[in-house]
């Protein structure tokens, strides 16, 4: 097994850098952005109001996480992986997912590619 400092054969040596997403990367939460931009303007209210029991229930429980999935069950169901992707995708293109950015932690992600680190994004549980 070897000695627990021994470094790996063909192990990545590069530094690890993680950031968190929302209020690191971006300056809001982009999850509801993003679900806002892709329905558009009608299917979001309707979904908005499909997830109002949700909403009430989270002022018991208080999990973000919770509402955040039955956000998805509204506004993603049937979805394949593929499209989810793209959707993805074509919101960070878009003006509101770069106007979501902060410019400063954008330009320390390329910094930190630039020097060969392994940038990773850090999803809070």
């Amino acid at each position: 097994m070897g000695r627990p400092d021994a470094p790996r054969q063909g192990a990545d040596t590069r530094p690890i850098v993680a950031f968190d997403f929302d209020g690191t990367l971006t300056f809001r939460d982009s999850f509801m952005a993003f679900l806002s931009w892709r329905a558009g303007p009608a299917r979001y209210a309707f979904g908005l109001m499909a997830l109002l029991p949700d909403a009430l229930s989270f002022l018991d429980h208080g999990s973000r996480g919770r509402l955040k999935a039955a956000a998805v069950r509204v506004f993603l169901h049937g979805l394949s992986r593929e499209e989810l992707s793209r959707s993805s995708a074509a919101f960070a293109d878009s003006e509101l997912g770069r106007r979501l950015v902060r410019p400063d932690a954008a330009q320390c992600w390329r910094d930190w590619g630039e020097k060969g680190a392994r940038r990773v994004i850090h999803r809070l549980p």
